[in-house]
């Protein structure tokens, strides 16, 4: 097995592993088709480079018809890859490329082009004796492939158009032609930062423009510039591709292959760049969360401690009152837990309000859509299985395929996220309106409802002569020393049940919006857990793309 066969099965080894299950279907199929072909050679330039006039030359020489839509123009005219039988391969035209364009149509020529250059046994970049100008980032992202010896050519067209006329000074046309050849290599070494060693060819498809734009011209016309003008080397050369097919494939399947992996190579780092952002998201979203935990933290200990303060004063009044009776005990405890209640409340729906709108603000940010398009990306053709070995027999490898489980896992734990957001939010969102300024909050309410004053009064109906005694009591207290200690012990457990029962209820509700909390930190958890997992595949597959990548 050749060391180019053996590299395209790690290739496609790669793809099946890191890849896109349908994108890797596709280039097989594109493949497939382009291997049925003759050998190719593919036309790339700019637009006013002098292809479609290098192509016409071509053809009207080889006495082959010049399709219609070869038109010859400074305009843009191909719109497509367009395949012209040559002899016995096929040369392959496509649209000029426009630098720095950002209308549709350019941008649409120059992404065509770059596509119709993946399947080609020779590349042919045709350039102006300008040499490359604005095209040179677009010729070094097509160049940037393993491209063999013979594979790449580059031809400097409309050379009469050079600065030296080649009828008068022929010699002088000659030396300027070496000197644009040995420029171009190394501007060519200097973009790349490698030696392509390309055909470099110097040709005048039109000299002085004696055709122009006719479609069918007289091959006569150009009888006396043939000595010069460089067309016949390139027409030679072309009749050599045939014979030297099998070694032009085989470096171009290679080509193709290490191709399809840089290119998802780059939508991996892509999604890689979304999965940072992301982490800072959920990072920044357990901070919060942690915040709002201890918030609610600080709220249980104030208030138990505002509930023990508030019965406690009443309870030290009856102790140390004079006058007291049974109603006026149920009225000032009904009212300091009441009060209680109202002010606890309030704090507690503060609480669930400001939960609510951190959680709203965080939904809306830039970064949180940008865990739903890292979720959309990850959730499209994945596989479906976990099989080593694909239809046609290509050994995958023992790969693992985390990117279907870690798919699940984000879009499970996201789903649950939002569904927190969406729900639990809006339970928040109705505890929050049903405060006002007349009524007690949601958790006061639900405070009323069991009638906190009712839980105290059958204690104080209980000790039905307790507000008595104590009268008596006071006033004999030297007397009754262990009486009144027995009085004031019932008193506090009084004070202890009324804390107990009502911050009870208080703790309830708050025990509802810790439980919100926590599964938040679940949800964030399993969502950094995921994005670890990725990281993991990515920095996986980079570093086993790494070694199909060292072409350089």
């Amino acid at each position: 097995m050749s060391e180019d066969v053996k590299l395209v099965d790690r290739a496609m080894s790669w793809l099946g592993a890191y890849g896109d299950a349908d994108d890797l279907a596709t280039a097989r199929d594109t493949w497939k088709v382009f291997e049925a072909n003759p050998p190719t050679a593919t036309v790339f330039g700019a637009y006013d480079s002098g292809k479609s006039s290098l192509l016409r030359r071509l053809l009207v020489d080889a006495d082959i018809p010049v399709p219609e839509w070869l038109t010859i123009s400074a305009r843009q005219e191909t719109f497509e890859a367009s395949a012209i039988t040559y002899r016995d391969i096929i040369l392959k035209d496509t649209p000029g490329v426009s630098p720095g364009s950002t209308d549709a149509r350019g941008e649409s020529h120059t992404a065509t082009a770059l596509e119709a250059i993946r399947t080609t046994d020779v590349l042919v970049v045709v350039v102006t004796s300008q040499l490359l100008t604005a095209e040179r980032a677009l010729v070094a992202t097509a160049l940037d492939l393993p491209w063999s010896e013979g594979a790449l050519w580059f031809v400097i067209s409309r050379f009469d158009e050079a600065g030296v006329d080649p009828d008068g000074d022929q010699d002088g046309y000659r030396q300027l032609a070496e000197c644009k050849r040995r420029e171009l290599a190394e501007q060519l070494q200097r973009t790349l930062g490698r030696d392509l060693k390309p055909r470099v060819f110097v040709a005048s498809p039109d000299p002085y423009g004696v055709v122009g734009s006719d479609q069918d011209p007289d091959p006569t016309l150009w009888d006396p510039f043939r000595q010069w003008d460089g067309i016949e080397e390139i027409a030679t050369q072309l009749a050599s591709l045939h014979p030297a097919a099998v070694a032009l494939r085989a470096a171009a399947a290679k080509r193709f292959w290490i191709g399809e992996v840089r290119d998802q190579l780059a939508t991996l780092l892509a999604q890689e760049a979304e999965v940072d952002n992301v982490a800072r998201t959920t990072s920044d979203l357990y901070a919060r969360v942690d915040q709002l935990s201890a918030r609610l933290n600080e709220l249980r200990v104030s208030a138990h401690n505002d509930l023990n303060t508030a019965v406690g004063a009443v309870v030290d009044q009856a102790m140390t009152s004079s006058v007291l009776t049974e109603e006026g005990l149920k009225t000032r405890l009904t009212e300091a837990l009441e009060l209680w209640l109202e002010r606890q409340g309030a704090e507690l729906a503060a609480l669930a309000q400001d939960m609510e709108h951190q959680l709203e603000q965080q939904v809306a940010r830039p970064s949180w859509q940008g865990l739903k398009r890292l979720i959309e990306q990850l959730s499209v053709h994945l596989p479906t299985d976990d099989t080593t070995r694909d239809s046609e027999g290509i050994n995958l490898g023992d790969y693992k395929k985390p990117l279907l489980e870690l798919n699940k896992d984000l879009a499970k734990t996201t789903t649950d996220l939002k569904a927190i957001f969406e729900t639990k939010s809006k339970g928040a969102r109705q505890s929050a309106a049903e405060s006002s300024a007349e009524k007690l909050s949601k958790a006061g309410k639900l405070f009323k409802s069991v009638d906190a004053a009712t839980k105290i009064v059958p204690f104080a109906l209980d000790l039905l002569d307790l507000t008595s005694q104590i009268n008596n009591d006071a006033k004999e207290a030297k007397a009754k020393v262990q009486r009144r200690a027995e009085i004031d012990g019932q008193l506090e457990a009084i004070k202890d049940r009324a804390v107990a029962e009502s911050y009870g209820a208080f703790q309830s509700e708050c025990d509802k919006l810790s439980a919100v909390l926590n599964e938040l930190k679940t949800s964030i958890d399993a969502v950094a857990n995921s994005l670890d997992e990725r990281r993991e595949f990515s920095d996986s597959a980079r570093a086993e793309a790494a070694t199909l990548l060292q072409f350089r």
